[in-house]
């Protein structure tokens, strides 16, 4: 999860397609971290933007999209992996977060997968699971193994 406004494309098309973590789960995760208490029932975004935190030096922390660092491409820089589904509430999310580290010169690997929102790879294609686990071991322990 990576931006608190939980209000994306990919939330509306794909509300009832994640067993496992619905829309409604996910937006009450983020009022909860956010220590937000809603009884009027309000969209996310007008709560987010009037939360303590908005304007804290915290919000980094709230929202990553806000605080990517502006050079990734150094010989120290790290590598990214990310993997998103195309049937998660989270896609659009994970796709601008893609955008915004290759934007500011990050090594990346996407994965696109098939699917919903995954736990431990599990609800993922078998090609794109493939893909993302080659891809990782990869990364991790470098080409030759």
């Amino acid at each position: 999860m990576i931006s608190p406004y939980a209000d994306s494309e990919s939330y509306l098309l794909n509300s009832s397609s994640s067993g496992n973590c619905p829309v409604v789960f996910l937006r009450w995760c983020w009022r909860s971290y956010l220590s937000i208490y809603d009884e009027e029932n309000k969209h996310n975004r007008q709560l987010i933007d009037n939360c303590k935190w908005r304007n804290s030096e915290l919000w980094r922390m709230c929202n990553l999209l806000d605080d990517v660092p502006s050079d990734l491409s150094g010989p120290l820089a790290s590598k990214f992996l990310v993997s998103t589904a195309l049937a998660c509430p989270l896609h659009d999310e994970g796709v601008e977060f893609v955008e915004k580290l290759r934007s500011n010169g990050a090594t990346l690997d996407h994965i696109e997968a098939r699917g919903s929102h995954c736990i431990a790879l599990s609800q993922l294609d078998i090609k794109a699971r493939t893909d993302f686990l080659e891809k990782f071991k990869r990364n991790v322990f470098g080409s030759n193994n």
